[in-house]
């Protein structure tokens, strides 16, 4: 047993400036190590695995009017045509890398007085993918994009591989809009509270904060 808590709770919420600096090396670290690994050895003898978000751009176009307004509804859609855009640029030449696939903050253990992290779990999603997908719950997880850019940017460091924010959100946009319309519609709460309206509200905020 490891002892340790999610990267969740109050702690989480108030990681910003040189504490997110701490937690977002040792994740790039970690992801560096993942990312790098020879898939051939880790999964190779078990079936094969396509880590996929929560929704995709026709099931929100779909389904999401109904939970909102029409102003909410008509930026989801104006941002499923901005992932749309994001995602397919370029995407056949994008190198595909050994992802964890479900690298939300309950996936990950870590000692929040000294800011470490002990465990990573749950590698069930785990399989080839664009390395951006790792990064797609960080821009929820805690009050601010600190954590996120400090994860960016030391992978980056770490690895010299170059990563795309506009990737990064756009895979944010499925997860997070996803999450909310299939919780929303079996009745389960919102992960932190709120609404759908409000989810798109939060998700319009952090994109612009980005320059998205």
């Amino acid at each position: 047993m490891v002892a340790g808590v999610p990267l969740d709770g109050d702690w989480a919420r108030d990681l910003s400036g040189a504490r997110a600096q701490r937690v977002g090396r040792q994740l790039a670290g970690f992801l560096v190590g993942l990312h790098g690994a020879d898939a051939g050895d880790v999964v190779g003898g078990l079936a094969r695995v396509k880590p996929t978000p929560q929704a995709s751009t026709e099931l929100l176009r779909r389904r999401f009017a109904g939970l909102v307004d029409h102003d909410r509804s008509s930026t989801v859609l104006r941002r499923c045509d901005w992932v749309d855009d994001v995602l397919g640029e370029d995407s056949t030449a994008l190198e595909e890398v050994l992802v964890h696939g479900d690298l939300h903050g309950y996936n990950q253990l870590w000692d929040p007085g000294a800011c470490a992290l002990a465990a990573v779990l749950d590698f069930e999603e785990s399989g080839l993918h664009d390395p951006h997908f790792d990064f797609r719950y960080l821009p929820g997880l805690v009050g601010s994009i600190d954590l996120l850019l400090a994860t960016m940017e030391n992978y980056e460091l770490l690895c010299g591989r170059r990563l795309s924010i506009d990737r990064v959100m756009a895979w944010n946009v499925l997860t997070v809009l996803g999450d909310a319309l299939w919780r929303t519609e079996a009745g389960v709460a919102l992960p932190g509270g709120g609404t759908a309206a409000s989810w798109v509200d939060d998700l319009e905020k952090r994109l612009h904060a980005l320059g998205l």
